[in-house]
């Protein structure tokens, strides 16, 4: 899901992930949890990057905070191991918009800047350093809302406002080595990818699950899971697709009834659906399906476990203060916000290791032992990057 450094341009949805929810019910109140966190992150931040970013956006990356040498005052106090130990921060513009996915140890940014125009800046990073940079050209890069990474590329994917322009939301790749454009594709609502192999898919905000062809981007499958109406409208939404198990999934729907939908990963053909519990104290909890190879859980600020037929293992469970998780190597690792932390979380919600931050957001991925994470580890705040401690 994305979450941003800086206020969003609208109260629309920003990305196929935030329209999971009827807007009235299910995300109204993650989106302003949302909007504390990063309000909070920027005033914490501001006056730090703003003497740092000239030096460290002239030098090509950022240095390692103290934090990456001692993580962030010692081990928590509540007794816990800790969750992993800060590596270093780069320090980014907390007006800007920022978007990141990670494959192997490479981190790939997207970055919108705080004036509307219509250029983006794409960064590959190692751990937290800078190893290339460039700047591109996109008519919609002000739309941007989602970024992912697979063996054909980097891919960024627009949610327009319709409001504010009738062009086509658009999905461009990246080549991952040079960072130069080499393909664009229009949709008539928003986009969000995932990829696995030589598989890529897509969840469009028109109610539709797409295979598409990863270097063209041509459609080559496509399965409506919502209808056009609902969808356009805002009155159901669909998640990012994520694969796992076999198959791929997504969550469909809004408040009073939200799905999980395993398809064939391709002919889009429907294997199951799921009701997911979405009453009383799970209203607005569950948001995005995290998967690889071995493991399907749905996230948010709660979490359950899915099995390879579809099933829910147990009723979903709140997790205290969890804003967000994401897949690693021993299992999933999350952020909290209330009481900013890093932290390993079971298959039964239950926390197992801790790192105290300065501050977290909500946005996290990890690939094996590495981490990174939008929030502060010490006084300078930015994109976070950690090494994820062995059982």
């Amino acid at each position: 899901m994305l979450i941003q450094l800086r206020a969003p341009r609208s109260a629309e949805p920003e990305s196929p992930d935030d329209l999971v929810a009827d807007p009235e019910a299910l995300m109204k109140e993650a989106r302003r949890r949302a909007r504390r966190r990063r309000a909070a992150y920027a005033l914490a931040t501001s006056a730090a990057l703003g003497a740092a970013l000239a030096l460290i956006f002239g030098h090509g990356g950022g240095g390692e905070s103290s934090a990456g040498r001692h993580s962030n005052g010692g081990p928590p106090r509540d007794g816990l191991p800790e969750a992993g130990r800060v590596d270093g921060t780069f320090a980014v513009d907390p007006r800007s918009s920022v978007l990141f996915a990670a494959r192997g140890d490479s981190l790939f940014v997207v970055e919108v800047g705080p004036a509307p125009d219509r250029s983006m800046t794409v960064l590959r990073m190692h751990a937290a350093r800078v190893v290339q940079r460039r700047q591109l050209t996109l008519p919609l890069a002000g739309y941007l809302a989602d970024v992912s990474v697979g063996t054909g590329g980097i891919y960024a994917g627009t949610s327009v406002v319709r409001r504010f322009t009738t062009a086509p939301d658009q999905l461009v790749r990246i080549d991952a080595n040079t960072l130069e454009p080499h393909a664009r594709a229009s949709f008539p609502a928003g986009i969000a990818t995932t990829e696995h192999g030589r598989l890529m898919w897509g969840s469009v905000g028109d109610g539709r699950v797409v295979r598409l062809d990863p270097r063209t981007l041509a459609v080559r499958a496509a399965h409506r899971v919502l209808p056009r109406a609902a969808a356009i409208g805002g009155s159901a939404g669909i998640s990012k697709p994520a694969f796992g198990l076999g198959s791929l999934w997504v969550l469909a729907g809004n408040a009073p009834r939200l799905e999980l939908i395993r398809l064939d990963p391709v002919t889009l053909a429907v294997r199951s659906t799921t009701r997911v519990p979405t009453g009383g104290i799970l209203a607005q909890t569950l948001n995005h399906v995290a998967a690889d190879s071995h493991r399907v859980f749905l996230v948010g600020e709660a979490l359950v476990r899915v099995a390879a037929s579809g099933e829910l293992v147990r009723r979903p469970v709140l997790v205290p203060g969890l804003a967000n998780a994401a897949l690693g190597r021993d299992g999933l690792v999350g952020l909290t916000a209330d009481t900013p932390a890093l932290v390993l979380v079971d298959g039964h919600g239950g926390i197992r290791a801790r790192t105290p931050l300065t501050d977290a957001s909500g946005q996290i991925v990890a690939s094996s032992r590495n981490v990174w994470f939008l929030g502060a580890a010490s006084r300078t705040g930015g994109i976070v990057h950690a090494q994820l401690l062995g059982r």
